[in-house]
């Protein structure tokens, strides 16, 4: 009986060590279990979001390299095909082993213009991110603030400099008195450290154009140019009311010979073009002289009005009437300046004889047709250049707006 009751108190002794033993083993092969499981989970979540992030930031080449200095340029722009990230940092997106490259921003656009997506642009040696994408301000090593929208927009906006290094670049490429008045000079006076204008005197000159000599190509018939020109002044004109006052001097002018006005300021009934360039490239070539009258006398401002006359083979002298140092800047015998001539009259004078005097006349249209209007760029290139050269640029303006050239017009010119 008692051996009986002693089997009884040992069996479950016996029982609960059992059960013990049993859960101890287990334990290596669920841990076990739950590191593959875990490892295998883990890493190819890791390998699916590095597929999705390549797959989301797909690039293709562009065709054209925005920049002055082409031949300097030695990789293609690239743009994303998808929209960019908006809530990550730009150089983490486009970072690269060396981490060299700088990132300019382009703060205002025009609205008529597309947002481009974060692009690099190589320049020589050296890398640059290029985006219009304003929430990269913060960590932009340069922003470039179009001024005209700035103030058009009359925004209230004050410019923070995220660090001691980060550049604001002031772009202008209207004249001053055109937004004077709306500039917010309180917040952005002192900002800038570099300028992009068409004013010579700029970090970075922005001319609407450049005249390239590109002498031996195959000329035209002149033959049949000139049998074309039956018609002697030709003027585009929308603008009728401005402060250099060219609208007086065409007045004066057609006193004594025969012009042709287009646009919002000439003859509602008489029309030349439809706008098309073919129909534009006709209309000018029955015309023997184009008056490429500026706006306003701002210094250095020479706009696609005299430009335009070397686009596209248009064979037509150009009459210049601005503050443009001409005769400095552009090749002699291929434009004709009011300033060289005592008066309106004694400029109808002089066009009168050219066009009485073929000989004189095909001469000037021989020499101008040696030079070709050029693109001026965007300046990306020499940007970058000296983003990575910044100790050799360190500037700053204090009164940018007393910088800008006061456009002081001339109405006796």
């Amino acid at each position: 009986m008692m051996g009986r009751s002693c089997l009884r108190r040992r069996l479950p002794l016996k029982f609960i060590t059992t059960l013990m033993v049993l859960l101890m083993a287990s334990v290596p092969v669920y841990l076990l279990t739950h590191v593959f499981w875990l490892k295998k989970h883990v890493f190819s979540y890791g390998q699916d979001t590095e597929v999705t992030r390549r797959n989301t930031q797909t690039y293709v080449k562009s065709d054209k390299v925005s920049s002055l200095n082409e031949h300097q340029v030695q990789a293609s722009m690239i743009k994303p095909e998808k929209p960019e990230y908006r809530n990550s940092s730009i150089r983490y997106q486009n970072k690269r082993k060396e981490h060299t490259h700088k990132l300019i921003v382009k703060h205002m656009i025009p609205k008529r213009n597309k947002h481009y997506n974060a692009h690099p642009v190589k320049c020589m040696n050296y890398t640059c991110i290029f985006s219009s994408n304003t929430s990269y301000i913060p960590e932009a090593d340069a922003v470039i603030v179009d001024v005209f929208l700035l103030s058009r927009r009359q925004s209230k906006e004050i410019p923070v400099r995220s660090s001691p290094g980060q550049v604001w670049i002031f772009f202008a490429q209207e004249p001053w008195t055109n937004y004077r008045p709306r500039f917010p000079t309180k917040n952005w006076n002192s900002i800038f450290n570099w300028t992009l204008t068409y004013q010579r005197h700029s970090d970075f000159w922005a001319p609407y154009g450049l005249l390239r000599h590109q002498p031996g190509q195959k000329e035209p018939d002149w033959n049949k140019v000139m049998a074309l020109k039956t018609k002697k002044v030709l003027w585009f004109a929308s603008n009728c009311k401005t402060s250099s006052k060219r609208e007086e001097y065409v007045d004066q002018l057609k006193k004594y010979i025969p012009i042709d006005i287009f646009g919002r300021c000439g003859k509602s009934d008489v029309n030349c073009t439809t706008g098309s360039k073919s129909d534009e490239d006709s209309c000018f070539a029955q015309y023997k002289f184009y008056l490429s009258f500026e706006s306003t006398f701002c210094k250095d401002y020479v706009t696609e009005k005299f430009f335009k006359t070397f686009q596209r083979d248009r064979h037509i002298i150009p009459v210049v009437r601005g503050n443009g140092d001409y005769a400095k800047h552009y090749p002699k015998d291929t434009f004709l300046n009011t300033a060289d001539f005592r008066s309106p009259k004694d400029l109808a004078a002089h066009l009168l004889y050219l066009d009485r005097n073929s000989t004189a006349y095909l001469n000037l249209l021989k020499t101008h047709a040696q030079y070709k209007y050029h693109s001026a760029g965007r300046k990306v290139c020499e940007m970058c250049i000296r983003l990575h050269r910044l100790g050799q640029h360190r500037q700053s303006y204090r009164d940018i707006s007393g910088w800008m050239d006061t456009c002081d017009n001339f109405s006796k010119r």
